[in-house]
């Protein structure tokens, strides 16, 4: 969708930014050699405020809107309620009324960001002998080389972005969650793993660290210590990862008998928005036909089936008229797709649900014009 477009692009503007300036920051007290320049970053926003402004410019206009509405709704920017369904759901919003899985997604998510955490606050502590090869500091014996320091930069400004989105509640309205974890976690992965080292070396204790210090400069070979180490280290990691895995891939869900994944399922969440019906595909096409160049009015999910199923312009489009402003809906028609038709509910723009009950003074004005069992369309 446009917003995702405009977000992932802006994510990964923001990150060079950051890294542009934590680097600058880094070189006025090290030397080192610097791979982001002020110049590189001018082109880089130049490419995108190209593209996206002069040649789609619809991802462009969704990422204008939404400054604005965030301009004017300065007063919500620090309200719980202003957080997206799917931000809420991260924080724990409402987890006791859940089902088990939830709670296990819950729980493993947070051991995540603490192993995370964790390898953060190591990489902030030992900068030196991590990152800066410059500066011959002798490097740990769990990397093989040191991390470069535009590395260590960006895995800073990713762990900031989060910090960010998580902490100010009306940027997950328009800036998804989803897709800054997507993006964040491909660098911070290497620091979830340092993390899981770092908790596995203070499980170890002072005590046992001390005889092997003290062992090594006696020339005794600490081979069994050193093995049970990584036995400790892989299970760490692991025990959070592969449970972490089965939840987002939607296996745990399916092990609860609540279905989740489209992959593994035909019902649920990711069914009801991805599968395209027949009848809603034969809907589209008729509605192709004998639009008029009229608005058409639907859900989140249901305009995107009005473009890829009867190539219907976007301009045409509305998906936001039916959760603010009723009164334009009776202008144009009213597309309602299988989930709308069968579940009764609308789904909003961030993936949030509403009952049709809700809006059924909608209709009172409208005629039913079409109608094939799982696609009704309004005029």
């Amino acid at each position: 969708c446009m917003v995702s477009h405009y977000s992932t692009t802006y994510i990964f503007f923001f990150i060079i930014v950051g890294m542009f300036i934590g680097i600058e920051i880094l070189s006025k007290k090290y030397s080192f050699k610097k791979i982001i320049s002020l110049t590189l970053v001018i082109l880089f926003f130049s490419m995108i405020f190209f593209w996206y402004s002069q040649v789609t410019e619809a991802a462009f206009n969704a990422g204008i809107d939404f400054f604005e509405e965030t301009l004017t709704n300065l007063n919500k920017f620090l309200f719980e309620e202003s957080r997206a369904e799917n931000a809420q759901a991260m924080l724990g919003e409402g987890i006791w009324q859940k089902g088990i899985p939830h709670k296990i997604e819950f729980a493993f998510t947070w051991m995540t960001f603490a192993l995370i955490g964790i390898g953060i606050i190591t990489l902030i502590r030992r900068y030196k002998e991590l990152s800066f090869s410059e500066l011959n500091f002798k490097k740990p014996d769990f990397l093989k080389e040191k991390f470069d320091v535009a590395y260590f930069v960006i895995a800073l400004a990713c762990a900031g972005l989060l910090v960010v989105v998580v902490t100010f509640p009306y940027i997950t309205k328009g800036y998804s969650l989803d897709r800054s974890y997507l993006v964040g976690i491909v660098v911070l992965s290497t620091i979830f793993v340092i993390g899981g080292i770092t908790l596995s070396n203070l499980s170890l204790g002072k005590k046992a660290l001390l005889k092997k210090q003290k062992g090594e400069r006696k020339g005794v070979i600490w081979k069994g210590k050193e093995n049970a180490s990584e036995v400790r280290v892989y299970l760490i990691i692991l025990l959070v990862l592969i449970p972490y895995f089965f939840c987002v891939t939607g296996v745990m869900y399916n092990i609860f008998g609540v279905p989740r994944a489209i992959t593994l399922n035909s019902e649920g969440e990711q069914y009801n928005g991805m599968y395209v019906h027949d009848q809603e595909t034969s809907a589209v096409k008729w509605l192709s036909y004998r639009q008029q160049n009229l608005k058409i009015h639907a859900d989140h999910c249901g305009y995107l089936r009005l473009t890829s199923q009867g190539g219907i312009s976007w301009s045409l489009l509305d998906f936001q008229s039916i959760f603010r402003n009723k009164e334009r809906l009776y202008d144009g028609y009213v597309y309602l797709r299988y989930y709308n038709v069968v579940a009764d509910k609308f789904v909003a723009a961030y993936g949030d649900t509403h009952s049709m009950t809700e809006y059924s003074d909608i209709f009172i004005r409208k005629s039913k014009i079409y109608d094939n069992g799982g696609s009704v369309i309004y005029w």
